[in-house]
């Protein structure tokens, strides 16, 4: 799994001593707030719901329904009491502080992790009760884009290799590729490669099917206007979500 994500909010309002989000629910009207190096959460006028206790709070989406939850996290780092959980909007802990790892519910599943540095992570799926979904056992994992998650497992030759599960578990795309990305339109960017020789990357569609050939260098990280740009043989251009040359 790559670093945890932390979402911070893009959009702030500065007061003297304070630092307050303005990412709100419009259903509860529910914002994050700083104070002290720590962070809790006010109702729209004001009131503090959730005295700053967290080291972080992932924050509520705009759209926020009243299941919604947003990641919590105390400690400074894996060595010093590191630990992820998830509250509701009253503040109230939904999911207890358990997981060494953790990333904001998509699709109504969070990535949730078991481990250390020392050790190593294990990956899995849990949904807004707490309930483990899909067992942690990966070594890698992305949340779900379009019903699909990335995961990755040590084949014991060549390090990991990633395919794709659905939200029970099922292997759906094998783990094959030594890199692999969301998908996004039905298709999603996969590599073959090593650091030293360098990847191939193509795309494939939810069933596995390779859509685009796993042959090109690309030099956008996702479609744009419907096409792509890439090199293949010294050459470089564009081509269609189908693999066809397109012009510019």
């Amino acid at each position: 799994m790559k670093p945890i994500k932390r979402f911070f909010l893009t959009s702030l309002i500065l007061i003297p001593g304070m630092l307050i989000s303005a990412y709100k629910s419009e259903a509860q009207k529910v914002a994050v707030f700083y104070e002290g190096g720590k962070s809790g959460l006010k109702n729209s006028d004001g009131e503090v719901i959730l005295k700053p206790i967290y080291h972080f709070i992932g924050g509520f989406s705009d759209t926020a329904t009243a299941s919604e939850l947003a990641m919590i996290e105390i400690g400074e780092s894996i060595d010093i009491g590191l630990k992820f959980g998830f509250i509701n909007q009253a503040g109230k802990i939904v999911i207890p502080l358990v997981y060494d790892r953790a990333m904001d519910f998509k699709e109504g599943l969070a990535p949730v992790a078991l481990g250390n540095y020392d050790i190593g992570f294990k990956y899995g799926f849990i949904n807004k009760t707490g309930k483990v979904i899909i067992p942690i056992k990966y070594n890698d994992i992305n949340s779900f884009s379009e019903g699909m998650a990335k995961a990755g497992m040590d084949n014991g030759k060549t390090g990991n290799k990633y395919g794709y599960i659905d939200k029970m578990g099922k292997v759906i795309i094998p783990m094959k590729y030594d890199k692999a990305f969301d998908f996004h339109e039905g298709l999603a960017e996969v590599e073959i490669g090593n650091n030293e020789t360098g990847f191939k990357c193509g795309f494939i569609n939810k069933t596995g099917k390779i859509i685009i050939p796993v042959i090109y260098t690309l030099h956008n990280e996702d479609f744009k206007n419907g096409k792509i740009k890439v090199s293949l043989n010294e050459r470089t251009f564009y081509i269609d979500k189908n693999g066809n040359e397109v012009t510019e």
